[in-house]
């Protein structure tokens, strides 16, 4: 069914209240995340500052040189309607650097090897989420009782669509028994039920 409306309230505290026991059992403190302007990291963001407080949640805008103003706006918007801390930080360096020690190993391996991907390769997609996930392991090791937040969907992980090592890294996975359908009710839920109404901007939920 995908009526999930009397479901709602027990997922969100639920998640909630899973949030919390798990930092409290493992002594930690502070969240980290990417934050694209998509409604899986958009959720995560809610869940999180409603279970360890906004000023434990530290949320990165991580944009590729394809990433929309629409999203990076959509990310900035949300990180201030919650009062969680926010940065920007661009990935395209640690892309490129990836991209020249791959292409000189690409290259020594196809000498010996005849079966590289002539026309379909997702090389570029899965280095900018392993990228992205570099940045978000760093701020944990390098600050105190911090792990970061893998933010992929039950529907995701059903479908493989997404990067093992990416969005799928991280210490803990609030939503990794949501499916995406449940998502979008629960997104525009929680705009109506916490006490700080309409966090979600509705272009991440129309999107």
């Amino acid at each position: 069914t995908l009526d999930y409306e009397n479901d709602l309230e027990r997922t969100y505290k639920t998640i909630v209240q899973a949030i919390r026991d798990y930092f409290e059992k493992c002594g930690l403190k502070r969240a980290v995340l990417g934050l694209s302007g998509g409604l899986d990291s958009t959720v995560c963001a809610v869940l999180l500052a409603d279970a360890l407080g906004k000023e434990n949640v530290f949320g990165i805008s991580m944009p590729s040189e394809i990433t929309s103003a629409e999203s990076r706006n959509d990310a900035a918007e949300l990180a201030h309607n919650l009062g969680i801390h926010f940065m920007q930080m661009p990935i395209g360096k640690i892309v490129d650097a990836a991209n020249v020690c791959l292409s000189e190993l690409f290259s020594g391996i196809e000498r010996i090897w005849d079966c590289r991907y002539k026309t379909v390769s997702f090389t570029q997609d899965n280095i900018q989420a392993r990228a992205r996930a570099v940045l978000l392991w760093g701020i944990s090791n390098e600050f105190e009782a911090c792990i970061p937040i893998a933010t992929s969907d039950k529907s995701e992980l059903y479908m493989g669509y997404a990067t093992v090592n990416g969005d799928m890294s991280g210490g803990f996975a609030p939503i990794a028994d949501v499916p995406k359908t449940k998502l979008f009710a629960l997104a525009r839920w929680l705009n109506k039920n916490r006490a700080e109404k309409n966090a979600v901007p509705e272009a991440v939920i129309l999107k």
